[in-house]
């Protein structure tokens, strides 16, 4: 009996690292002139179970104004994030908030990657 104890946990050890192992999504999102969020299929990916509560956003090609707040910045409202800096986002609320829009006349690119984190703690 002790043998299938030691089995099942190792079973149960083995199934638990396979489930923590989630693809990352990857979304290209151009900000221009209106207001924009991470989509949600970025966040809440189909077939994952659960949702990617850690995202990287890498802004490229110009400014942005952004608010974690679900309101939309506007071109003088809002944090300013310049061309290649990133933007960490360490839960799932705010990475269904975020919004963005471009900070000046140029529009900007966002490279965002978002995953599922393991809580620890």
């Amino acid at each position: 009996m002790t043998r299938i104890l030691v089995l099942c946990g190792v079973f149960i050890v083995l199934a638990s690292s396979a489930v923590g192992q989630r693809a990352a999504t990857f979304e290209d999102l151009t900000v221009s002139t209106t207001s924009v969020g991470i989509t949600a299929t970025t966040i809440r990916p189909s077939g994952q179970g659960q949702q990617n509560n850690f995202c990287t956003l890498y802004v490229a090609g110009a400014n942005v104004r952004y608010r974690f707040d679900g309101t939309a910045p506007t071109t003088s409202v809002g944090a300013i994030a310049s061309d290649g800096e990133t933007i960490s986002i360490d839960n799932t609320e705010q990475a269904l908030a975020i919004r963005f829009i471009r900070d000046d006349a140029t529009n900007a690119s966002l490279q965002i990657h978002c995953w599922l984190q393991p809580v620890t703690g």
